[in-house]
């Protein structure tokens, strides 16, 4: 299966993907490309500070969905650390939007898990970080998972959104475990309507059957 987990800066998506895919035995995927190119980390992300400083959203869409495709496709199960919801959110605007409408074809994960956490749990992570800048990027640090969900209705993706509010790291962890498992069991058919069905999980809800790693009846399951 093709998983990807995405969500604000702070909200543990890196660790968490590591985590899961080991558990799992799945590849760990993030900028993929980079290899392609042959660059190391460094070289790679200088290439894509030089993009950044472009404010080119249409030559940041093609260039970062390309990155996309390539992590995609590095193996058949697969946990994508960010992948196209990001691109969206950070280079949709009115130049954009149609082209970025058409790629999103290019690049479907069976399963997106968005990865919600405020602002103020945010920051308390990234404070624990070498590199603490984010903090101060307004853009990093608002909410932006109104526009990722929104991305994902528009793009027809399966994603199911974990509240990550009152949740152990551990509770996290497993709580995305069972969902992948239960993915693994489902038919695409079957895949949309659970995540119709489970849109948003949280600690009180606990997903009647994913969270206690109880068998669920995909009849009976309404999300909150």
């Amino acid at each position: 299966m093709k998983i990807a987990l995405e969500g604000m800066d702070g909200c543990g998506k890196t660790s968490i993907a590591r985590i899961l895919s080991e558990r799992l035995g799945y590849k760990y995927a993030n900028r993929q490309l980079r290899k392609v190119f042959n660059y190391n980390k460094d070289q790679y992300e200088d290439l894509c500070q030089k993009l950044y400083a472009t404010n080119d959203n249409v030559l940041k869409s093609l260039f970062f969905t390309l990155d996309n495709y390539v992590s995609l496709n590095t193996a058949k199960d697969v946990i994508l650390d960010r992948h196209f919801l990001s691109t969206s959110f950070w280079n949709c605007d009115r130049n954009s939007v149609d082209l970025l409408t058409e790629l999103s074809t290019l690049v479907v994960p069976d399963l997106t898990i968005i990865l919600y956490a405020d602002a103020d749990a945010r920051k308390r992570h990234i404070q624990h970080r070498e590199k603490q800048s984010d903090i101060h990027d307004s853009k990093k640090m608002s909410l932006g998972y109104d526009d990722m969900v929104m991305f994902a209705r528009r793009y027809n993706y399966p994603f199911i959104l974990v509240d990550e509010d009152k949740m152990t790291y551990q509770e996290i962890i497993d709580v995305c475990e069972q969902i992948i498992k239960i993915a693994e069991k489902l038919s695409e058919k079957e895949l949309h309507q659970f995540c119709q069905d489970h849109e948003v999980i949280s600690k009180e809800q606990e997903i009647r059957g994913v969270y206690k790693n109880e068998k669920v009846d995909l009849s009976n399951n309404q999300s909150r």
